[in-house]
């Protein structure tokens, strides 16, 4: 033990069992950003309707990160995080088998509890580890990200091209439900909790109300045009759920949002992750479309030709994002924070520059985007963690996780 408090052992021991959550989650969606054209043209849907098989997942998800990372800090969170894998090995499997559009949207929407993983899971390994050693193992989390996504690509981008995309979630229903037997018996339940607390539905609801508003309207506006009465409407019903949710909160004895995890730190951390997922995911899913489209807008590459080129970014976030974690706990999290935003600076820079000039060029120049913004996002993630009580953990990562969704 150290410091009479942590089992450094058992930490280590768990840490490979929870970062695996990031590596499931990012084999399965990872595995479906290169099958985008395949199921759109199967269910002959337009791009801006196939664009819904991500925005549903994101809307669903949104929430439930929230939700369930409250639910986590009250009632456990190793019992809350192994029903939504579960939940999760169901809708993976309900989706592979979607007869029409409309039901695979359906059960993308039950696979958005899938996002609620990730605070939890932050938040175990938080509790368990001893403050010096928790930069070092949120960095092995954020590496599986990068992991899963070297692994989904190419391999989801050749079952989608020799089998069909729906095989590529067959084969994650059976890796869903080993991850969530390795939690039930090897991870111990959470030590830190709100027990006295309780959910805020009411909070809950203007909370849900201003998230599905937004991105709704986020998803949409582009389609219907931003001036269009239903996406004035939308921000509208947006805004004044927002409205409400502050005025519920203010006044609430137990609010969904506890004030005391909105001070300065976690406030400016979410805003700049707010911004690098912004910067990822526009950068991976505008890649996937320029190498699959025809010349002269694009490369003309098969769906596998895709998810290898698309692999060498995901290579640069699993090899820093460690580095990253060690870094910190030499240095501090404010200096790698900078250097992790000066790369991602020069990378977009350069993806800018280079869209046109041929494929190994975009290429680097994606690596070098996404190597700073795998860095900045493994410092503001321990920023975060360290600024907040652990019994409120959950929540705190659930509305990063929301942050970055939106």
């Amino acid at each position: 033990m150290e410091a009479g408090e942590y089992d450094v052992r058992y930490a280590w021991r768990i840490a490979p069992v929870l970062a695996s959550v990031a590596l499931m989650v990012m084999y399965t969606e990872g595995m479906l950003v290169p099958s985008l054209p395949a199921i759109q043209g199967e269910f002959g849907i337009t791009a801006a309707e196939a664009s819904w098989i991500l925005s549903i997942y994101t809307i669903s998800g949104t929430v439930a990160a929230a939700v369930f990372g409250k639910l986590g800090d009250i009632y456990g969170k190793k019992k809350v995080l192994t029903a939504i894998i579960f939940v999760y090995a169901a809708a993976v499997t309900f989706t592979g088998y979607a007869p029409t559009f409309h039901v695979l949207l359906l059960a993308r929407a039950i696979q958005g509890i899938g996002m609620a993983m990730f605070p939890l899971a932050f938040a175990l390994i938080r509790e368990e580890f001893p403050p010096r050693l928790v930069p070092v193992a949120q960095g092995l989390v954020s590496a599986m990200f990068g992991i899963g996504i070297i692994i989904s690509l190419p391999l989801g981008a050749w079952i989608s091209q020799n089998y069909g995309w729906r095989v590529t979630y067959h084969t994650a229903t059976p890796i869903a439900l080993l991850v969530a037997f390795l939690i039930l018996l090897l991870v111990r339940e959470s030590k830190y909790r709100s027990a006295a607390a309780s959910v805020d539905w009411l909070g809950v609801l203007f909370f849900a109300a201003f998230s599905v508003t937004l991105i709704v309207a986020m998803t949409e506006a582009p389609t219907w045009g931003w001036t269009d009465e239903r996406i004035l409407s939308l921000f509208a019903l947006s805004l004044a759920s927002l409205t409400s949710l502050a005025l519920h909160e203010a006044t609430a004895a137990d609010p969904f949002i506890p004030r005391q995890i909105l001070n300065r730190n976690v406030i400016a951390a979410n805003v700049v992750l707010f911004m690098v997922a912004y910067a990822m995911n526009m950068s991976m899913q505008t890649l996937v479309y320029i190498f699959e489209m025809p010349p002269p807008s694009g490369y003309g590459l098969t769906i596998l030709q895709a998810g290898i080129y698309s692999t060498p970014p995901a290579l640069a976030q699993m090899v820093l994002a460690p580095l990253a974690g060690r870094a910190m706990v030499k240095t501090g999290v404010k200096p790698v924070a900078y250097a992790g935003l000066a790369v991602a600076l020069i990378g977009n820079v350069l993806i800018a520059y280079n869209a046109t000039k041929g494929l190994l060029a975009l290429v680097a120049s994606t690596v070098v985007a996404f190597a700073g913004l795998a860095v900045l996002n493994t410092s503001l993630i321990n920023l975060i963690t360290f600024s907040v009580a652990r019994d409120k953990l959950g929540l705190a990562t659930g509305l990063n996780t929301v942050v970055r969704n939106l």
